[in-house]
């Protein structure tokens, strides 16, 4: 066997598990959920024709005259009714991949229209819209309709699915994603705030800013301060060490002769840890900022990083057999 088939084949073997659909399965229910909330709020605050209508038909862009007219303006006719159209499609679309109906042709429908919204108004759309948009496209692809779902229960007569494995490289591959978003958001923090030598002052001075702080704090945070500089020094250690996540995840899941590292990996699991922290880290988001579903859309993503054994571990009346959880290796 040469070396690059037997590269090949470690590659293909490396992205070859298969587990119960569980954590990907909660991550679609779990970003409909969010993108209904979202819209929603777009709907009642009356923003749909501002945002995505032509300024001819009172929106705020003047879509119409650019060079690179978005798809949608090609196809309808440039009127309030259409933008309100797109909201809508939108809805349905994302709560049929929520409930699980028509998965594939709804996921897409969503992902292609939602990216015209961003190609309208480009100014509204966030990073964590690209973040949701990329996440569906996996789903796209995955079992996450498998259980928990409408089509699980057409096919099996329960909404739980029957329990059957079905390939892991989706989860995994979501887990990559939320590892390399992690750690581009922390090389670019390149603020002074940030770092040991302008004190650890980030999070003070993002507490007390009034365009994202949901309080006004005035100096009552001012005792507190050494913990706004633990916090700020803690997300930037947090971040730039996210990769770890990857070697920790990959003992964990794919255990392998490692000796003392892995024992100690399987013991003492480091990898909950950093899920902790980063959970800890959207939840005080929430709390303390106004930053839209931003915290709560990363939290609907963190099912993923659970190992594909837990869930049967936790839920024992779940469907079908658990994946076998490595052992630690005796050592003595």
């Amino acid at each position: 066997m040469t070396q690059y088939r037997r590269a090949w084949l470690a590659w293909v073997n490396a992205w070859n598990d298969r587990e119960a659909p569980w954590g990907i399965a909660l991550v679609r229910i779990g970003l409909a959920l969010c993108l209904l909330w979202d819209l929603s709020w777009v709907g009642i605050e009356r923003l749909v024709v501002p945002l995505w209508a032509p300024i001819q038909a009172g929106g705020w862009g003047d879509v119409l005259s650019r060079g690179d007219v978005p798809f949608v303006w090609r196809v309808l006719p440039p009127t309030a009714e259409s933008a309100w159209a797109i909201w809508g499609t939108l809805m349905v679309s994302i709560a049929f991949v929520g409930l699980g109906i028509l998965p594939r042709l709804s996921t897409i429908v969503f992902v292609l229209l939602y990216a015209q919204t961003a190609s309208i108004m480009d100014d509204a759309d966030r990073g964590i819209d690209t973040m949701m948009r990329n996440v569906l496209l996996i789903l796209w692809w995955s079992p996450a309709w498998e259980v928990l779902s409408l089509r699980a229960w057409w096919r099996s007569g329960s909404f739980l699915g029957d329990g059957a494995h079905h390939p892991a490289w989706a989860r995994q591959l979501l887990v990559l994603q939320l590892v390399v978003m992690y750690f581009g958001a922390g090389i670019t923090k390149t603020g002074l705030g940030w770092m040991p030598w302008g004190g650890f002052t980030a999070l003070y001075y993002i507490l007390h800013d009034p365009a994202v702080a949901r309080f006004d704090l005035g100096r009552s945070l001012d005792p507190l301060y050494f913990l706004t500089q633990f916090g700020s020094a803690i997300t930037i250690l947090w971040e730039y060490t996210s990769p770890l996540m990857l070697l920790f995840f990959w003992i964990r899941e794919k255990p392998t002769a490692l000796g003392r590292f892995r024992d100690f990996c399987l013991r003492w699991h480091p990898e909950r840890l950093y899920v902790v922290v980063g959970a800890a880290f959207h939840i005080l988001i929430a709390a303390g900022l106004n930053l839209g579903i931003f915290p709560f859309a990363m939290l609907a993503m963190y099912p993923a990083f659970a190992a594909p054994w837990a869930w049967n571990t936790w839920f024992k009346w779940l469907p079908g057999t658990p994946n076998p959880a490595p052992q630690i290796a005796d050592v003595g």
